[in-house]
């Protein structure tokens, strides 16, 4: 009878009985040679069945061999429909399979985040707008342009983070040895831990192997080098015969023409640099997140300097006795000191006797956390030997003053926060009482009531200021606390504030249409170019040039670009010989992000040579 299956089932059953579970978990190679071998079998055992019934034919029956042709047709085309989808499916794999079935020896990532504009590169050397899950494989570039951020994350549960202006080229997506090149800014890489994995950041001609770890690559003209937040890092490449071993907490710059002398070698972090540094504190917010990560911060665990806030005695006090209590209150554990001597920090409290001398004493008093942060605040107060006495004539019928009594001092610590009205933004305004706020502060912003960090959004803000302005044009209600920022987290919020943002209708940006690079020259004298338009672009401008003719944007291999975004720039920046020197041409374009083109195909530009060293 003939196998009326179909071509699916076919395939699924042949797939269950050679026990191939999920095609994309075998090689493509290994699957193409599984096939041959498993088409040639089913093949033979289609012939040998065939002998079988041949020699088994009842006596009386009729034997298929011996059958007429239109008798016996059914069951040879039984037998070919077989074997023909086998080969099918072979010819599928061989021929497409490369696009088909992923090849699980390699990893492969994922744009997770991205901030500003990003652009990928992948193997046809072009470089085009990526968005928001792109899939990054093997040999793929990804860049951001000017100002932004981008979240790549692998396979693997490790994640690579692009600062502004920076470049990174994925060498190698192999499981046991992934190889990353920062070839321009700063990235940040979080490695997940595993038997036997290889991690290798490339910074020029030398490369930072992961012993752990969460560490910062920076490559600049004048600056190289890694910069080590958790666990260690292993520098190849170095022309010593030392292996160095940077360990968390330190930096080694390989170039370092800001400090030439601090070149080469291990220094430790400045945790005050660390808090700081906007793109660091944007990653360890990002780590506290993921599971995996937020146990393992290193030095970032607590880059935060503790709170101190001194109770007694006040600036620029007068006293008229030698002994002074000293008192306050800071993060639990942590050290204190007075003039250098360390006192008993009771549970975040403290308290210490000093003997002044006369006339003017500094105190300084000093908290140390448990990661080396510290906070120093310096008091002056002048002891008197005598007490100064107010002389009043006498007047017996004048009669004695009742004392009024001291108001109460209202010591309990508290933020106040209110908004004012403001035409394209939501204006806050807040004041605090007995409260030191040092380490910062967090607006935080939610459309539910009584916002709180880390649950909702946030954003830090220096400690000293009392305003923030919110620019949200939509229309809609939000709620909003100020709370003090400390320990990762925070202590003492505001009262609940609910505003609405104003609302206010964009002006539709023009359409592109019609718009002509009209004329390009070379500014006389420089390596910079100068261009005229007909028309308006709304996206600015893609100044491209390569030794190579008419070149376009997005770039093929061997062309570079330049982006204007400003309607209204008229002249690039100084163009480069990225590739050597030579006669480059140049042309320009109108950028528009909304077409598949990105420029408007009519709107290039004559081309020009320039001679570029």
């Amino acid at each position: 009878m003939v196998n009326k299956e179909p071509q699916e089932q076919q395939y699924r059953q042949f797939f269950t009985r050679n026990r191939i579970t999920d095609p994309s978990q075998v090689a493509a190679s290994e699957l193409q040679g599984r096939i041959k071998e498993l088409v040639s079998r089913e093949y033979l055992n289609f012939q040998e069945t065939t002998k079988m019934e041949d020699n088994s034919t009842p006596a009386g029956a009729s034997n298929p061999a011996t059958l007429p042709f239109y008798k016996r047709k059914p069951l040879l085309l039984a037998g070919s429909l077989i074997v023909l989808a086998f080969i099918v499916l072979l010819i599928s794999v061989i021929f497409m399979g490369p696009s088909l079935i992923k090849d699980n020896s390699k990893l492969r990532g994922e744009l997770a985040y991205k901030e500003g504009l990003v652009a990928a590169k992948g193997a046809d050397g072009k470089w085009i707008e990526a968005e928001t899950s792109l899939l990054i494989e093997e040999g793929m570039s990804l860049r951001v342009e000017g100002t932004g951020k981008a979240v790549i994350n692998l396979d693997d549960g490790s994640a690579v983070r692009l600062n502004d202006s920076s470049i990174v080229t994925f060498s190698s997506l192999d499981p046991n040895h992934i190889q990353i090149t920062n070839e321009q800014g700063e990235v940040y890489t979080r490695v997940m831990p595993g038997d036997n994995k290889v991690f290798d950041v490339t910074v020029g001609d030398q490369t930072y192997q992961a012993l752990g770890t969460a560490y910062k690559t920076v490559c600049y003209d004048d600056v190289k080098g890694v910069e080590v937040y958790e666990s260690k890092v292993k520098i190849l490449g170095l022309t010593t015969d030392n292996t160095i071993i940077v360990e968390q907490g330190n930096k080694y710059f390989v170039v370092n023409l800001n400090a030439p002398d601090m070149a080469s070698t291990i220094l430790e972090i400045d945790p005050a640099s660390i808090k700081e540094d906007s793109f660091v504190m944007w990653n360890k917010d990002l780590d506290e997140q993921i599971a995996e990560f937020k146990n393992k911060l290193g030095v970032l665990f607590d880059v935060q300097a503790p709170f101190l806030f001194i109770a007694t005695p006040e600036n620029d006090q007068k006293v008229y006795t030698p002994s002074l209590l000293i008192s306050g209150t800071t993060e639990v554990g942590a050290k204190v000191f007075v003039n250098g001597v360390e006192i008993t920090n009771n549970a975040g409290s403290f308290s210490y006797e000093m003997t002044l001398t006369q006339g003017e004493n500094i105190i300084k008093i000093k908290s140390v956390d448990s990661s080396g942060n510290y906070i120093e605040k310096t008091i002056e107060v002048e002891y008197s030997l005598e007490q100064e006495e107010e002389h009043e004539e006498e007047d017996d019928d004048k009669p004695e003053p009742t004392q009024a009594k001291p108001a109460p001092t209202n010591t309990t610590p508290s933020i106040n926060l209110w908004s004012e009205p403001d035409d394209d933004a939501i204006k806050l305004k807040w004041e605090i009482k007995n409260l030191d706020t040092s380490n910062g502060l967090k607006i935080v912003i939610a459309t539910t009531p009584n916002p709180s960090y880390p649950t909702n959004t946030a954003k830090w803000i220096d400690g000293t200021k009392r305003e923030f302005e919110w620019k949200v044009t939509d229309g809609k209600t939000y709620y909003f606390r100020v709370c003090r920022y400390i320990n990762s987290g925070c202590d003492v919020y505001s009262n609940n504030l609910q505003a609405t943002a104003p609302l206010v209708t964009k002006t539709p940006i023009p359409t592109p249409a019609e718009v002509h690079v009209t004329s390009l020259a070379q500014i006389p004298g420089t390596t910079k170019v100068s261009w005229n338009v007909d028309g308006y672009s709304p996206y600015g401008f893609k100044v491209v040039w390569s030794l190579n003719e008419n070149p376009i944007y997005p770039n093929r291999t061997g062309d570079d670009y330049q982006y204007f975004s400003d309607p209204e720039k008229r002249s690039s920046d100084s163009l480069e010989a990225f590739t050597g020197p030579g006669n480059y041409y140049v042309r320009v374009c109108a950028y528009n992000p909304n077409i598949a083109e990105k420029c408007i195909l009519d709107s290039y530009s004559n081309q020009i040579q320039i001679t570029l060293e």
